[in-house]
Formats: structure tokens, sequence, C-alpha cells
């Protein structure tokens, strides 16, 4: 041999946070899908409360009353009837209110019976 070196040095690596190693990589890749997920969510939230507001505002309108006078025009014995039947109907402890509640819709409904 003549003194020179056939083999070569490897050259030195790059400084450690100069390539980030793959597991750097995959927090990064889910850290920014996580974000992107929570911006569409809001983004979603924010229109689609602004769409439920639009068509509250389109859907507003008068209560139907149509019905009200139906239960007035039965005669005296089935009104006692319903009556009876609402207060026995609903005696339930977390119920007892509820014939109250929608005494209008169920008189209307028993008019139309």
């Amino acid at each position: 041999p003549d003194g020179s070196s056939s083999l070569k040095h490897p050259s030195p690596p790059p400084p450690r946070d100069a390539q980030p190693s793959a597991r750097r990589l995959g927090i990064r890749a889910a850290m920014k899908s996580v974000a992107v997920a929570f911006f569409a969510v809001v983004s979603s939230l924010a229109t689609s409360g602004i769409d439920a507001a639009m068509l509250r505002k389109q859907a507003r309108q008068e209560p139907d009353t149509a019905c009200g006078k139906g239960f007035d025009n039965l005669v005296k014995g089935s009104q006692d009837y319903y009556r009876t039947a609402a207060v026995e109907l609903f005696t339930h402890p977390s119920h007892t209110m509820d014939n109250a509640t929608f005494e209008a819709e169920f008189e209307c409904w028993f008019a139309s019976m």
C-alpha cells in the first residue's frame, strides 16, 4: 500500500434539529389534522346557527286557533267526560300537570274525534 487509504470516511450526519424524525412528522401531521377538523366543526356550527336563525325568522306564523271553538261546541256531558278522563289519565307524579300544559291541544283532539 502506498499510504493512502482507499476507505472513504462517511460524512458526518446532519444536526439533529435539521432533520425531523418520523415521530415528529407524525405528530405534526396529526396536529394539523386536528386543527383542520376543529376549524371545520366550528365553521359548520356557526353556519348552521345562522341557517337556523334564518329559518326561524322565515317560519314565524300565528298559532293555529281554528280548533279552539270545537270543544266549546260539544254537549256538556262530553265536556265533563273529557275533564274527568284528563285528570284520571295524568296521575303519574312526573306528569300531573301535563293535562293543563296541553289542555288546548287535547281538547281540540277530543272534539275532532
